[in-house]
C-alpha cells in the first residue's frame, strides 16, 4: 500500500486523468528520452547515478514542501485515506489495462 502523500495522490489523479482522456498523454518519447540522455539522467534503458540523485533531490523536496500537510491530518483519517485512494488507484489502472 502507498502511503498517503504526493507518491499516492499524483499517480491517482494520472490514472484518472488517463481514463477521462480515455488515452494517456505523452509528449514525443524520443524527444523527451534525447533530453535526458543529454542531460546525463538516463544512460541506456535506466536512470543513471546523476538521474537517480536527481529524482531523490526531488522527492525531498516535495516531501519537505508537503510534509506539514500530511501532519496535520488526523492518523485514523489518514489510515482511511490511504486505502480509499489506494483502492480507485488500483480500480482505475485495472480498468486501464482492460482497455
Amino acid at each position: 500500500m502507498i502511503a498517503l502523500g504526493p507518491q499516492l495522490i499524483g499517480p491517482t489523479e494520472k490514472t484518472l486523468n488517463a481514463l477521462l482522456h480515455d488515452t494517456t498523454y505523452a509528449p514525443d518519447t524520443a524527444e523527451v528520452v534525447d533530453s535526458l540522455i543529454a542531460r546525463g539522467l538516463i544512460r541506456y534503458d535506466r536512470l543513471s547515478e546523476s538521474g537517480r540523485e536527481t529524482v531523490a533531490r526531488i522527492e525531498h523536496r516535495i516531501e519537505e514542501l508537503t510534509s506539514g500537510i500530511w501532519e496535520a491530518v488526523y492518523p485514523a483519517d489518514r489510515v482511511a485515506a490511504e486505502r480509499a485512494l489506494n483502492t480507485v488507484l488500483d480500480r482505475a489502472r485495472a480498468v486501464l489495462v482492460s482497455r
